[in-house]
């Protein structure tokens, strides 16, 4: 608080004199101030303004300290800070200031007092790195201002435009960083509306990126562990929200695996959804078909209105307002689908509707026809749709309003996530196929042709749209979760488990969770989580690499946690090697980066494998990370943890951070590094003035020091390097674009290289 202000006590009845608190006496002895303050507030009165807002003066007040604070000097006295801000011999300048301070406490609209944003972004852990940051204001806002107090950390480059002077749009000039927590933030005063108004703090909007798409593109990916999520009966459907919470569709009670009573049966008339969380969550009851807005924050879902119709209705995941009625149909089963975070798709006797959350409803894409049933899915992004119209299998353009019948299609098809693809069973001459085709039409391929009797159903894209898991029902054996890699046609079961059904990819790819036949109406969901994360799925050709993925697999265990990662860890430990549990699993982690892989010494089978552990930012606490080193043996094509040490956990320093590092040798004595940052760096920074390099403790000159601005890569080129180990560091001036400075510089060892061996005699 401000020392320079007072506020005096009165009784709740005693009317203010907001003026004589503006400009209080020790502030203004002479009473000048004041006497001219009044009288211009007469004359406006005299205009018959609107109705005052009453609590616009608190923040009015807060506005003009700060400008205040900002003008003054340090030593300044109170009456020489007011002087300055209105003018020693209040001339007209000072009192014009005086008029819009005034006009502004008669006349601000009620209402529009502080300013408040919503991003679609905010608090989603798992946004795609392509994606836009969107941030709507309740209000008009001063837009130089807003862009010039903008802040986005790790920093990026990007491009401001708005739409309109309440929706300001930020795009990155390349792709974010996947993996990584960013935080945008607008600082109190530079978010101000052209009314004058700012927000009560200053704005915070933390999200994080999805990782790449789990393994290489050419094999399905491995299971690592298995974990038991809930028990589920009468279980109708599961789905992830794009945040990765997990949902199941029930007509009965859900329980935890700890054997905690779940929220009960739902009434009758329909199942109830819950958020697998601990304990679980009832987001719906009496529902079907329901559907998670694009930005995780809303839940569609259609129930019965007791007329004998479907009312869709719309509640906010996490809050606790009542649903809202968006629309109805008298189609027996109606379908829904988000076309934006704020508009559903749905079915009418007489064609598709769209809805906003007001509750308008128009008619859309009046050459769609519908099969009796009223099923549709569209593709996302919206550029096609699938429908059955008579009983026959369509794709509808939505662009140019063309059509494609698809023959033999067994079931129903499933969209990629771009929409680019459509995968699909088919049946001919009694075997089935997975087939895949140009999501609005093109010549379709089969990708695999399954074993006469085997049955094929359920397909589900991943989420980089590189495999497809299904579920293969073999006679004698039963229902089997497998995956397909559509670059290679490569498949394979994924575990051995039976009873599965209704799988569902996580959003960043690195597990699926299904549901297993217990007994007759009862579920168990698992979650089978899948090995080789994205970003190494390039290294594993090599025993560097491997002990990469090996690292990283106890790194990915050690983020999702669950009741069955411990026991997966200790599976991959050495023979006779223990570990404490609590330096397994060291606590609640959002992300991780796997950043290099050394030998342990010249020409060891044992590598030391950074690793980085990340706890994201929420509003009141900043991102946290912890440091571990894991040491893994190779042997052929396998990798075994033989240590694991760790650092303390610290919050995530300012500017920019190594998040991989690696780098190629040649026998000529040269050596290639090429390290990988999380924010947009300076190019003017990056050079041999923020590199070292030694050699056995010799400094290397001559380095070659470029950077790759679109996927954030520096790389270093060495030459004529002795024998001795390398150590390379990084450090200042080394700068991100908004020109903070690398405050951890970063190391990175490598041992000497062998002793070539002796010349023949």
């Amino acid at each position: 608080m401000f020392r320079g202000w007072r506020f005096g006590r009165r009784r709740p009845d005693e009317p203010r004199d907001e003026l004589a608190e503006i400009f209080p006496a020790d502030a203004d002895p002479e009473g000048l101030l004041l006497q001219t303050a009044r009288r211009v507030r007469e004359t406006l009165r005299s205009a018959a303004p609107p109705e005052p807002d009453p609590t616009y003066g608190y923040h009015l007040r807060a506005s003009l300290m700060a400008e205040a604070q900002a003008r003054r000097g340090p030593r300044a006295s109170r009456q020489r800070r007011l002087g300055s801000l209105f003018g020693v011999g209040l001339g007209l300048a000072g009192l014009a200031m005086i008029g819009v301070v005034l006009l502004s406490v008669l006349v601000l609209p009620q209402g529009a007092r502080r300013v408040v944003v919503q991003a679609s972004v905010q608090g989603n852990p798992r946004v795609a790195v392509t994606q836009a940051i969107d941030l709507s204001f309740n209000q008009p806002m001063m837009e130089s201002s807003v862009v010039a107090g903008l802040k986005i950390e790790p920093a990026v480059a990007y491009e401001a435009r708005w739409k309109g002077s309440q929706t300001l749009s930020i795009l990155p000039r390349h792709n974010l960083v996947p993996n990584v927590a960013y935080e945008v933030t607008i600082a109190k005063a530079a978010a101000r509306a052209q009314n004058g108004a700012t927000p009560l703090s200053n704005i915070v909007i933390p999200f994080g990126t999805a990782p790449l798409s789990s393994t290489t593109g050419g094999s399905p990916p491995s299971l690592v562990a298995v974990s038991q999520v809930a028990n589920v009966q009468g279980a109708q459907g599961l789905q992830y929200a794009p945040d990765g919470e997990l949902l199941v569709l029930a007509s009965g009670a859900v329980s935890g695996t700890t054997g905690a009573s779940g929220p009960g049966s739902p009434a009758s008339g329909g199942g109830a959804v819950y958020a697998l969380t601990n304990p679980e969550t009832t987001l719906a009851v009496n529902a079907s078909g329901p559907v998670v807005s694009p930005d995780s924050q809303s839940l569609a879902y259609w129930s019965p209105s007791g007329n004998g119709a479907l009312t869709l209705m719309v509640t906010q995941i996490g809050g606790n307002g009542q649903p809202q009625v968006v629309a109805s149909s008298t189609v027996p089963e109606p379908q829904a689908a988000w076309v934006t975070d704020s508009t559903l798709l749905y079915p009418e006797p007489n064609g598709l509707f769209k809805a906003n959350l007001d509750g308008q409803v128009t008619p859309a894409y009046p050459f769609v026809k519908l099969g009796s049933a009223g099923f549709f899915e569209v593709a996302p992004g919206g550029a096609a749709l699938f429908a059955e119209p008579g009983g026959v299998p369509t794709i509808y353009n939505l662009q140019t309003g063309a059509s494609s019948t698809v023959a033999g299609m067994q079931g129903l098809p499933v969209f990629s996530p771009n929409g680019s693809q459509v995968a699909y069973v088919q049946s001919q001459g009694g075997r089935e196929s997975i087939v895949v085709a140009n999501g609005l039409g093109g010549q379709p391929r089969a990708l695999v042709v399954a074993a006469p009797g085997l049955q094929i159903s359920q397909l589900a894209f991943s989420p980089g749209g590189q495999y497809i898991a299904y579920i293969a029902d073999t006679p004698g054996v039963g229902a089997q979760l497998g995956a397909l890699a559509i670059a290679t046609g490569t498949s394979d079961l994924i575990s051995s488990l039976t009873g599965m059904s209704m799988p569902a990819w996580s959003p960043e790819g690195t597990a699926i969770s299904v549901l297993q036949t217990a007994a007759a109406g009862t579920y168990e969901v698992l979650t089978l989580q899948l090995s080789s994360p994205p970003q190494l799925a390039s290294a594993t050709a090599d025993a560097s690499g491997q002990a990469l993925v090996t690292a990283s697999n106890v790194a990915q265990l050690q983020v999702s946690g669950g009741s069955a990662a411990l026991t997966a860890i200790q599976g991959l430990l050495a023979p006779g090697v223990s570990i404490p549990a609590a330096t397994l699993l060291p606590g609640r982690f959002d992300r991780f980066y796997a950043i290099s892989s050394t030998p342990s010494a010249a020409g060891s089978s044992s590598f030391q494998v950074a690793l980085e552990l990340l706890r994201d930012p929420i509003a009141s606490t900043p991102a946290e990370y912890l440091q571990e080193t894991a040491t893994v043996s190779v042997s052929g094509s396998s990798g075994v943890l033989t240590a694991l040490t760790l650092g303390s956990p610290t919050t995530l320093p300012q500017g920019p951070m190594v998040i991989s590092a690696s780098s190629t040798s040649s026998g000529a004595g040269s050596t290639t590094f090429v390290l990988q940052f999380d924010a947009d760096l300076d190019p003017s920074t990056v050079g041999a003035q923020a590199v070292e390099l030694t050699s056995g403790g010799q400094s290397v000159s001559g380095l070659q020091v470029s950077y790759q601005a679109a996927s954030r890569q520096m790389v270093i080129s060495a030459t004529g390097l002795g024998t001795g180990p390398l150590v390379l560091t990084i450090g200042p001036p080394l700068a991100d674009v908004d020109h903070t400075l690398i405050s951890v510089p970063y190391q990175l060892s490598l041992p000497a290289p062998p002793e070539p061996p002796p010349a023949s005699g």
